[in-house]
């Protein structure tokens, strides 16, 4: 049989990004391109600035400069280095403490993010945190608190929805929400104010759901 020309590593971050289980394979980093594939229990990352970085684990920390996107997947999953692209993440808890450049589309029980994107922040979680400013937020949570400048619209769904200090929205918010505080003046573009329903958070059979149920399952 021929030998296989992919990496090790690489064939175990890619099945790692699509089922978290195979990432428990620990095989030393691979580096093309620019771009740095790792796996295992705490993927090796370095902190080398890269063009791409794609990894699978337990513990995942990239902590390096990246000029292109950023996919991360395991239980606890921190992007800290600037990101000039986007960032894709899941995992159980899900933290990005690093500026993006682009998008940020993050998955998990517990998702937060800490430092400023520039593009749209996409979140889905049973707690979702927005504590940095974001060019615009799609939000679907049990609670999602948001307590930063959104500098476009904003669209949240949640059973709870909490507001800090520094919440202020420059667009339109669309809101659905079981539990929310006053709004007052939280959105310079206006408010709207949506029905939802019951399959749409916890164990319902909704989009939340599916997407939660199946990241709950692979961990």
């Amino acid at each position: 049989m021929p030998r296989s020309p992919f990496p090790p590593v690489l064939v175990a971050v890619l099945a790692g990004l699509l089922a978290l289980p195979a990432a428990a394979v620990d095989d030393p980093p691979f580096d093309f391109a620019g771009d740095r594939y790792a796996s295992g229990a705490e993927p090796d990352l370095g902190d080398a600035p890269r063009r791409s970085v794609f990894a699978a684990g337990e513990t995942v920390r990239s902590p390096a400069p990246a000029s292109g996107s950023v996919h991360l997947a395991g239980r606890h999953v921190e992007q800290s280095g600037p990101v000039a692209g986007s960032v894709y993440a899941a995992g159980q808890v899900v933290r990005v403490s690093g500026d993006v450049g682009g998008d940020a589309s993050l998955a998990g029980q517990d998702v937060s993010t800490a430092a400023p994107v520039q593009g749209v922040i996409r979140a889905m979680a049973q707690r979702i945190d927005i504590d940095a400013p974001a060019g615009a937020v799609l939000l679907m949570g049990e609670t999602v608190r948001l307590n930063a400048e959104i500098a476009g619209d904003a669209y949240i769904l949640a059973e709870r929805f909490e507001t800090g200090p520094d919440a202020r929205i420059l667009g339109r918010l669309t809101l659905g929400a079981e539990d929310a505080p006053p709004l007052g003046t939280l959105a310079r573009g206006g408010v709207e104010i949506i029905e939802t329903t019951e399959p749409m958070f916890g164990g319902g059979i909704g989009m939340f759901g599916l997407v939660l149920g199946a990241i709950r399952s692979l961990l």
